[in-house]
């Protein structure tokens, strides 16, 4: 499968499970991926999971995942894609609206807060991470 195939599967995939009976269909989800793009993330394909990241401040990347597997890959992915960011990140944030995922912050190999900060749509939660001890 070429790149661009197995990226659009994971997205559909992640739009089928993760975002149903959202206000938004499956070609937003696209055009959402499309924007991380444009505004200058990078993207990482780990797995069954597409990671876009960008540097959100000065020693602080900001990422958001697209996922079309199960919990445990896209933790074992996370934690791989925190490990191969550039060492100039001391730490990694990111941001959603499902509190089930609010779980995933104990099972990452570093450091993890997790903390509600009513943002606005996909900013309900920020998940920050502490790379210092890679």
């Amino acid at each position: 499968m070429t790149d661009v195939k197995k990226m659009m599967d994971i997205l559909e995939r992640d739009y089928a499970k993760n975002h149903q009976g959202r206000e938004y269909d499956l070609n937003t989800v696209k055009q959402a991926f499309l924007k991380y793009l444009q505004g200058g993330h990078k993207y990482l394909v780990e797995g069954d999971t597409i990671f876009v990241a960008k540097e959100q401040s000065p020693g602080v990347a900001e990422f958001h995942a697209f996922h079309g597997g199960d919990a445990a890959e896209l933790i074992r992915n996370t934690n791989q894609m925190l490990y191969d960011l550039p060492p100039q990140f001391q730490f990694a944030v990111t941001y959603y609206d499902d509190p089930r995922l609010n779980q995933y912050a104990s099972y990452s190999k570093y450091p993890a807060t997790v903390q509600q900060i009513n943002g606005g749509v996909d900013r309900t939660y920020e998940m920050r991470f502490d790379l210092r001890s890679k």
